[in-house]
């Protein structure tokens, strides 16, 4: 899969079912192997290895490197990035699913978050909405909304919440962030998605989008073959 064209965003959605064991094992880094290591639980550290080879495999699918070889490296506040390329990425994913966007036009940020999740946030509403997202009375549905356009906001700023999330605001056309720069943000839909809510972000959001539902195992293992 080439990588996406300017004025595109392109979405992959992945599961990690998709990614076999032996395939995780040829892409992932010592430091991947590492950071998986640390997980407490098995099942965590099975699934981000699944979700992080996915991920090398997209990427190197647009560079032409080796998944392994990847020059992934973190930016300041821990973004991952890829090093002398115009490809910017991000991922998100939950128990079940994932997504990656990719873009060549700018930044992006993206948030995947089972609607389950909302029945939680009501009770810590004070500690991410904006004072005026708070009188409006959102309820579980809405402050879904507003976690996740804030998570992808701070994703593709590559800030994360080092500035309060409380000082970022979601307003009609976007997510204004605590410097008065407004983010376009794009919510996701897809057969895949439900169950899930999904926002993308970008300073420069392209005219296009691309969801792709493929496993991305089944084109590397053609293309190795």
């Amino acid at each position: 899969m080439p990588a996406p064209l300017p004025g595109t965003l392109q979405i992959h959605i992945i599961r990690p079912g998709d990614v076999p064991q032996d395939l995780v094992e040829h892409c992932l880094t010592d430091a991947d192997q590492k950071r998986a290591a640390s997980f407490r639980f098995p099942e965590h550290a099975s699934r981000w290895s699944r979700y992080r080879a996915a991920l090398r495999m997209i990427l190197a699918e647009c560079t032409g490197d080796t998944p392994r070889q990847l020059p992934i490296f973190e930016g300041k506040h821990g973004k991952p990035q890829l090093r002398d390329h115009a490809l910017h990425f991000n991922l998100s994913h939950d128990d079940t699913l994932a997504l990656a966007v990719l873009s060549v036009d700018g930044p992006v940020g993206i948030d995947l978050e089972s609607r389950h999740r909302a029945k939680d946030l009501p009770a810590c509403a004070e500690t991410f909405c904006h004072p005026e997202e708070l009188a409006s009375g959102p309820d579980d549905a809405a402050l879904l909304r507003i976690w996740t356009a804030k998570e992808a906001c701070v994703k593709a700023s590559g800030t994360g919440f080092t500035v309060s999330p409380c000082e970022i605001r979601v307003v009609e056309d976007g997510v204004l962030d605590a410097s008065g720069v407004t983010w376009p943000l794009l919510r996701l839909e897809h057969p895949a998605l439900a169950g899930h809510l999904a926002h993308v972000c970008a300073l420069q959001m392209p005219a296009f989008m691309e969801i792709l539902d493929e496993p991305v195992a089944h084109r590397f293992t053609a293309a190795t073959s």
